[in-house]
């Protein structure tokens, strides 16, 4: 009887999504509740199947490495909320959740996964290296130059797109570019995965679970975890924190822009300044071709002068002899 009275209990927090109404204090997208969620490996794993394009049992073992420490430091930058799996004892995941653009994902992700591919202990061959993946689920646009809705990156040749290594590789998901949905994205669940994350009221996340038995348990947790206080205080305090980030961010861009401003300015003056600078040696020119015409000048004045005063000593020894001739006669 008392078995019977704590299943009620059970199915009625459970079900309890089916009748709220309103909007969603936080949703998937904090990414503190994202981790809540997404730690139960059930769940998780119908995930990786849509990501990876897997079939359920596909899937032989999962294993979270990384375990979720709501009494760390969450407004702290070093607080990382990535959820990081071994997946079939042969690869490693590292997956998470991101709303605001820092500028630095694609660097980030990188380092994400060299740290865990650089997991040779002493004596381990190379080859025993465990593949290792990168999948970043984003509430903002990454590239606004390409924009995709989900895309794969890896190491390889660039002529010919021959892979290097198929133990590397980056996944990013946008939620942001849904409308960019391929057919075979659609087929892998995965716009229905994305409507789920951007749902942000309780009749968008029935209609997504109505037939749906794991965004059934999404919702379900979705809502209970959206009554307990200690998860309430950890969202709350993850938002505050992107809530800053974006304001540093903000700044950031701000400066960054009145810098490029005053680069270009800059380097106006600077052509201005060379405009001047190139006016300055033609007029330096022109003087420099007037002192040239003046000496020029100068020196036909003096020779004219040197002609005149050879002509006066002319006409004075022609005065001179007439003179002489007109007292001799």
């Amino acid at each position: 009887m008392q078995n019977s009275k704590t299943d009620l209990t059970k199915n009625t927090v459970s079900d309890s999504y089916l009748t709220a109404t309103g909007k969603i204090r936080y949703t998937i997208t904090n990414d503190y509740m994202f981790n809540v969620i997404f730690r139960h490996t059930d769940i998780l794993a119908e995930l990786l199947c849509s990501l990876l394009d897997l079939k359920r049992e596909e899937i032989t073992s999962l294993e979270i490495k990384n375990p979720l420490l709501p009494g760390n430091t969450i407004k702290e930058k070093a607080f990382v909320l990535d959820i990081r799996i071994l997946l079939n004892r042969d690869s490693v995941l590292d997956i998470e959740m991101q709303v605001n653009n820092h500028g630095d994902w694609p660097d980030r992700s990188l380092s994400y996964l060299c740290r865990s591919f650089d997991r040779l202990y002493r004596g381990e061959q190379y080859a025993s290296t465990k593949s290792v993946l990168h999948i970043g689920i984003l509430d903002f646009n990454l590239f606004p130059k390409n924009p995709k809705f989900y895309a794969a990156y890896k190491l390889m040749d660039m002529e010919n797109s021959y892979i290097y290594n198929d133990k590397f590789e980056l996944r990013v998901l946008e939620l942001n570019h849904i409308n960019l949905a391929t057919e075979t994205d659609r087929k892998r669940g995965l716009v229905r995965w994305a409507s789920l994350f951007k749902a942000t009221t309780w009749k968008e996340i029935r209609m997504l679970a109505s037939d749906n038995p794991t965004f059934d348990k999404v919702a379900q947790e979705l809502y209970k975890s959206n009554g307990d206080e200690m998860t309430i205080y950890a969202c709350q305090m993850r938002e505050e924190y992107e809530f800053q980030m974006k304001r540093i961010g903000k700044r950031i861009e701000d400066a960054e822009t009145a810098n490029e401003q005053l680069k270009g300015e800059n380097a106006s003056l600077k052509g201005e300044n060379t405009s001047l600078k190139g006016e300055n040696t033609s007029l330096k020119g022109e003087n420099t071709s007037l002192k040239g015409e003046n000496a020029s000048l100068k020196g036909e004045n003096t020779s004219l002068k040197d002609e005149n005063t050879s002509l006066k000593d002319k006409v004075n020894m022609l005065y001179q002899k007439l003179a002489q001739f007109e007292k001799d006669s």
